[in-house]
C-alpha cells in the first residue's frame, strides 16, 4: 500500500520537517489507518517491534493528541518511516482476507439464493449484513439429509454442521450426506460400491 496516496507524507518548510497524514473520522482507508494505529498503540507498544527509543516515546504519548492537530507530529522522534510502518500494520489489522479467485469472478460472487454450489454442494443462501459475522455456512447451508457411503481418496479433517470428520486416506466410509456430497464435489471421494 502506498501510504502517500492515503495522505501520509513528509513536508519541509523553513528547515522544519513535519509529517502530515489523515485524521480520525475521515472516510475510507484514511480513517481506518488512523483508527488502526490508535488501536495498535492502545493495545501496547511492546508488541509493535519498534526500537527502544520509539517504544518509550509512544509509551509517554498523550493519546488524546490523536484528536488534535498535528497528530502525526505528536510523538517526539517518530518520523515518516515510523508512521508508515505503523500504518502498514494497521492496514493488515483492518483489512479482510479475500478469495481473489471468487471476488474477481462475478459468476461466483453473485449466486441465486436457493441454488446449489457445484463446487461444494452447499446451498446459496441470502445473509443479511447484520448477521454476516454470526453466519456459519458450514451449518446453515447444508441441504442433504441422511448418510452416504463413499470411498475417500484423501481428505483433511473438517467440520460440517456440528460434526467433525476426517482425516481420511484411501478408505470407504459412511458419512452424513452433506459431508459426502462436499467430498464428491471437491473430487476427494467417489461413490462407494
Amino acid at each position: 500500500m502506498e501510504t502517500k496516496l492515503q495522505g501520509l507524507n513528509q513536508t519541509s518548510s523553513g528547515g522544519v520537517t513535519t509529517v502530515e497524514g489523515p485524521l480520525m473520522g475521515e472516510p475510507g482507508w484514511r480513517g481506518r489507518i488512523v483508527t488502526g494505529i490508535y488501536d495498535l498503540l492502545s493495545e501496547g507498544v511492546e508488541n509493535l517491534q519498534l526500537g527502544s527509543a520509539h517504544t518509550q516515546a509512544f509509551k509517554e504519548w498523550n493519546r488524546e493528541a490523536l484528536f488534535t492537530k498535528p497528530f502525526w507530529n505528536s510523538v517526539r522522534g517518530a518520523g515518516l518511516g515510523t508512521w508508515q510502518a505503523l500504518a502498514l500494520k494497521a492496514v493488515q489489522k483492518k483489512s479482510s482476507r479475500i478469495d481473489t479467485v471468487v471476488t474477481t469472478d462475478i459468476h461466483r460472487l453473485i449466486r441465486l439464493p436457493g441454488t446449489l454450489n457445484g463446487h461444494t454442494g452447499l446451498l446459496a443462501v441470502e445473509v443479511q449484513s447484520e448477521r454476516l459475522d454470526d453466519f456459519d455456512p458450514f451449518t446453515e447451508s447444508t441441504v442433504f439429509a441422511g448418510s452416504m457411503k463413499v470411498h475417500v481418496k484423501e481428505a483433511p479433517s473438517f467440520r460440517l454442521g456440528t460434526v467433525h470428520l476426517g482425516p481420511f486416506h484411501d478408505e470407504s466410509v459412511t458419512l452424513p450426506a452433506a459431508a459426502a456430497m462436499l467430498l464428491l464435489c471437491k473430487r476427494r471421494a467417489e461413490p462407494a460400491t
